[in-house]
């Protein structure tokens, strides 16, 4: 079960990939990494801060390949929801604040 819930993400975060290769922006796989940031993400915004943003997709990035280790060597379902719960969860965020951004243009 662990192993099934792991292969849906990983299909998910390479469909999410594709769609950056399609439209040309690879980048866009790594975004579901920096949804929990706690400040701005776009330059001039307050809390932005290239350096820490980056240091906190590091450290998600870790938090994501402990829990993926863990679910798929020790056949763990609970550290695979988690993982799958921390991806859909920061990934929401992140699109929940780019359509706030598109919302303030208009």
């Amino acid at each position: 079960m662990a192993r099934k819930v792991m292969i849906f993400t990983g299909i998910l975060w390479g469909l999410l990939f594709l769609l950056g290769f399609g439209v040309g922006r690879p980048a866009l796989g790594f975004l579901p990494l920096c949804g929990l940031y706690p400040g701005g993400l776009a330059s001039g915004d307050a809390g932005y801060n290239m350096h820490f943003i980056t240091l906190w997709c590091v450290l998600f990035s870790i938090i994501f390949s402990v829990l993926g280790f863990v679910a798929c060597y020790f056949r763990n379902v609970t550290a695979s929801i988690g993982f799958l719960a921390l991806f859909l969860i920061s990934g929401s965020i992140f699109i929940a604040r780019a359509a706030a951004a598109l919302n303030e243009l208009h």
